[in-house]
C-alpha cells in the first residue's frame, strides 16, 4: 500500500510541475495554500511568491528561503514559465492579453489556478499549459478511487492469505490427531 498517502491539492499541484521539469515556480498568493505549495517546492525547485500582502510574502520568504516578486510586477511575472495561482476572487487577475503574451513567450509552460472562484481570464486548456482548479480535482477523485480500488485489494490478498493459512493449521491438526500419540511422560527421558 505504498503510495496511499492523502493527496492535497499542494501535492497533485507538485506532481504536475514536476512532471513538466520545472526548475522554478512563480506563486501567487501568500496564504495558506501558497505555503502548502511552497513546502511542496522548495527543496525541489527555485521557488518566487508575490501577493499582495507584501509583509506575508517578506514573512513567508524569511521563513522558507524563497523570492519575493512584487505584486504590481505583472511583467516580470511573465518572465516565469510557470506558476501556480491560489489567489480567487470575483474579478480577473490574468487576462488573455497576460495569456497570450505568456504562451507565446513559453513553449513549455504550465499554470496551476487553484483560485475560488478563479480570477483567470483564458481560453487557454490543460493542453496549452492552463490547469484549472477542477482538473487538480477531477485529479484527485481519480486517485482516490484508484486508492480505494487498491486498499480492496490487500484486504482480498489479505483475507486469502488467512484463509489459506487456517486451512494449513486445520490440516496440521487432523494429522496430529491421526498419528499415534505419544503421551508426555513417555517422551520425556529418563
Amino acid at each position: 500500500l505504498v503510495g496511499l498517502g492523502l493527496k492535497t491539492y499542494a501535492s497533485l499541484t507538485r506532481r504536475h510541475f514536476v512532471r513538466a521539469k520545472a526548475t522554478e515556480v512563480l506563486i501567487l498568493g501568500s496564504g495558506q495554500l501558497a505555503e502548502d505549495l511552497v513546502n511542496q517546492f522548495k527543496k525541489r525547485c527555485r521557488v518566487l511568491i508575490s501577493a499582495r500582502n507584501g509583509a506575508r510574502a517578506a514573512e513567508l520568504a524569511r521563513q522558507h528561503g524563497v523570492e519575493v516578486v512584487p505584486w504590481n510586477d505583472k511583467a516580470q511575472w511573465m518572465r516565469h514559465a510557470f506558476i501556480a495561482n491560489t489567489i480567487g476572487f470575483e474579478g480577473v487577475l490574468l487576462d488573455e492579453a497576460f495569456f497570450s503574451a505568456w504562451a507565446t513567450a513559453h513553449p513549455q509552460r504550465l499554470l496551476v489556478d487553484l483560485g475560488s472562484p478563479s480570477c483567470l481570464s483564458t481560453t487557454l486548456s490543460s493542453l496549452e499549459g492552463v490547469l484549472r482548479l477542477e482538473d487538480i480535482l477531477a485529479e484527485g477523485a481519480v486517485l482516490e478511487d484508484q486508492k480505494i480500488a487498491r486498499v480492496q485489494l490487500a484486504r482480498t490478498a489479505m483475507l486469502e492469505l488467512v484463509d489459506r493459512r487456517a486451512r494449513w493449521l486445520e490440516e496440521r491438526r487432523r494429522k496430529w490427531q491421526a498419528s499415534p500419540q505419544v503421551s508426555f511422560l513417555e517422551a520425556q527421558p529418563v
